[in-house]
């Protein structure tokens, strides 16, 4: 079957391979170089966060953490912006793998086809070093245009992880710090045509964590569970509307809860590291609970590891009344 590849099959292939070379050449040069214009934009905020770091290392006080926040966001988007350039990438080289494996067959049988050694030899040495460069293009394409200031993930947004360890340069900032100044999260809990609401806010754009809000009051807990997924700065939810059930009371064991004690669980989706910080509250006039970081504290509770190994996003509530313990799901608005 092979030796029935002749000349014409193996013009008809250089005629293709040349179109197609040329197409991937052209596209990947002006891909290449936006790409490189997004690397330079984000490596700038880079410089600008980690020189900011670097010169407060020895006076942390004096660091104007809310000047971070907005390049490290900056940064995020450049580098997300590059989603088309590495699908086009990936499509070049799926095409030049194909190639390759078109080009083993034509020039096997069209070197089988020749007459002397010479010509076997001549035809096969020259294909493969056409297949290396095939094979070798999309690799040196990586290299030149590899950042290695922020990794991203599969879904091409920043993990909590990773942003932890790039504002943790020289171990200027603890992870403590790093979440309470520059992470800051807060949630607004209301109620709103019998339904509660919630707005959970993060300073950074960052996905891949979970997050537990415990309040108590007595023997009664509240636990407000959320499996942030979206790495917008604010996150909206909602209690599930059914018809005849009422959240008042729900409501109301939140704000009562609220004014005692309460504790916030992050943990890392990756690594089920946590941390815990003590919450601070406040009640607004139109009835609103706001909820923020307060200090740091390093307190286990079973309950709250057995919800984050759920990953599910909820309010789940505990009382020693029979029948006390309920969970209510939440949505995303």
């Amino acid at each position: 079957m092979i030796k029935s590849i002749d000349s014409y099959s193996v013009e008809y292939l250089s005629w293709i391979t040349a179109i197609v070379v040329g197409t991937i050449t052209l596209t990947t040069i002006v891909f290449t170089h936006y790409n490189e214009r997004a690397i330079e934009k984000a490596n700038d905020f880079v410089e600008k966060i980690r020189s900011s770091l670097y010169m407060h290392k020895d006076n942390k006080d004096d660091l104007p953490y809310n000047e971070l926040v907005n390049p490290f966001n900056k940064l995020i988007h450049a580098l997300s912006n590059n989603h088309v350039y590495k699908l086009t990438l990936k499509f070049f080289e799926i095409i030049l793998y194909v190639l390759v494996i078109l080009w083993f067959f034509g020039s096997l049988g069209y070197a089988l086809n020749t007459d002397t050694l010479i010509e076997k030899i001549f035809i096969m040495v020259g294909s493969f070093i056409l297949m290396g460069v095939f094979i070798y293009i999309p690799e040196i394409i990586k290299v030149f245009n590899k950042n290695k200031s922020l990794m991203m993930t599969d879904k091409n947004k920043c993990s909590f992880n990773e942003a932890l360890s790039f504002f943790g340069y020289k171990n200027v900032l603890t992870k403590k710090e790093i979440i309470k100044n520059i992470m800051n999260p807060t949630l607004n809990i209301s109620i709103n045509n019998n339904h509660i609401e919630i707005e959970y806010n993060q300073g950074l754009e960052m996905v891949d964590y979970f997050v537990i809000f415990e309040l108590e009051k007595n023997n009664e807990k509240i636990y407000i569970c959320l499996d942030i997924d979206n790495d917008t700065q604010m996150l909206k939810y909602s209690t599930e509307q059914n018809i005849g059930q009422s959240f008042e009371g729900l409501f109301e064991s939140i704000k009562n809860c609220s004014k005692t004690k309460g504790y916030i669980y992050i943990f890392d989706n990756n690594t089920a590291e946590k941390n815990v910080f003590k919450l601070s509250n406040t009640h607004t006039e139109d009835g609103i609970i706001n909820l923020s970081l307060k200090d740091y504290n390093n307190i286990t509770n079973i309950s709250v590891t057995r919800l984050f190994e759920r990953k599910t996003s909820l309010i789940k509530r505990k009382s020693p009344s029979p029948n006390g313990d309920k969970e209510y799901s939440l949505t995303k608005k």
